[in-house]
């Protein structure tokens, strides 16, 4: 479900119900770029050495959308916008976003 500026303040009792009755919670982030070039990923990386890889090339990059997903025996999924500076996003995204 997608959440906007227009219906986020009606759908915030059955976000806050999904979390209540959720067993565990995923998030999601999608952002403006993958990777800035820094550091690169590899599979004999440590659990350690891969998240600080992919934080660092993360942090050039602007967090456009992020997605819940409220996990229990049913799944309800919520997608937030968030609002970007005008130089950066579409005019008729940043009318959606929070």
């Amino acid at each position: 479900m997608d959440v906007t500026r227009e219906n986020f303040a009606s759908l915030l009792p059955s976000i806050s119900e999904a979390i209540t009755e959720a067993s565990f919670i995923a998030i999601d982030g999608e952002f403006t770029g993958l990777t800035n070039g820094s550091f690169n990923v590899t599979a004999y990386d440590s659990p350690d050495e891969r998240y600080f890889k992919l934080h660092s090339n993360t942090k050039s990059f602007l967090l456009v959308q992020f997605g819940m997903d409220f996990v229990s025996f049913g799944s309800e999924v919520f997608l937030f916008f968030l609002s970007l500076s005008k130089s950066t996003f579409c005019q008729n995204c940043r009318k959606k976003s929070l």
